[in-house]
């Protein structure tokens, strides 16, 4: 089940996904005004398996315990290494877990939504 919440003013920055009026759009930094004049009525889609799958990930695994394990292989043509990224849920709010082959990068952050991961994955230039 797709789960939404409403978002906060600082989550915003330009190419953050969100919904209004059942549609997706992406935010642009000439629009900050009109957002924020209507931030009630925009929504944000809580990270979930699909937008793993759509940044390049594949899904390997689902554990017992409602935890999600995906994987992705990276620098194909220079150094190949696995990424593995685990998706786990504490009620609403998703967590994830980044590894690089045996190597910890990031230990159960919560990441809200599909433009957090991208922003995170971007940081390790895992895409």
């Amino acid at each position: 089940m797709v789960k939404y919440y409403n978002p906060h003013v600082d989550e915003l920055y330009h190419g953050f996904e969100y919904v209004k009026n059942n549609q997706t759009n992406i935010f642009n930094i000439n629009q900050t005004q009109e957002i924020l004049n209507d931030i009630n009525n925009i929504n944000v889609k809580y990270l979930d398996a699909d937008d793993i799958i759509s940044v390049g990930f594949d899904l390997i695994a689902e554990a017992s315990n409602n935890t999600k394990i995906f994987r992705c292989l990276v620098n194909e043509g220079i150094q190949p290494v696995i990424v593995e990224l685990e998706l786990k849920y504490e009620g609403d709010y998703p967590f994830i877990c980044i590894y690089e082959g045996k190597r910890v990068l990031l230990l159960n952050m919560l990441c809200l939504n599909k433009s957090e991961l991208q922003w995170i994955l971007r940081r390790f230039q895992i895409i």
